[in-house]
């Protein structure tokens, strides 16, 4: 079961993969023009469906020192779920 949400988290996979030039990864991203891109993400409660954010947990930040391996698309689409809004990856 997907959680509802206003708009398609799908469509805006495809935009900001097609934005950030495919499956870049963070380390791929720092080598190729020597910036640290940093993108927030946060844990979200999706086993109880209350669509709130775990009171426990603690905003991560993805980069390429702490995710080398992470495609920046993936990590952005992430940092975009909001409950109701768009809905989390799964």
């Amino acid at each position: 079961d997907k959680l509802p949400a206003l708009m398609c988290g799908d469509h805006l996979a495809e935009v900001i993969r097609t934005n950030v030039g495919g499956d870049l990864t963070f380390q791929e991203a720092f080598d190729r023009t020597g910036k640290i891109l940093n993108i927030p993400v946060r844990e979200f409660d999706a086993t109880g469906r209350t669509g709130r954010v775990k009171a426990a947990a603690a905003p991560r930040l993805l980069n390429y020192l702490t995710a080398p391996h992470v495609v920046v698309w993936s990590a952005s689409r992430a940092s975009c779920a909001v409950p109701g809004v768009f809905a989390p990856s799964p």
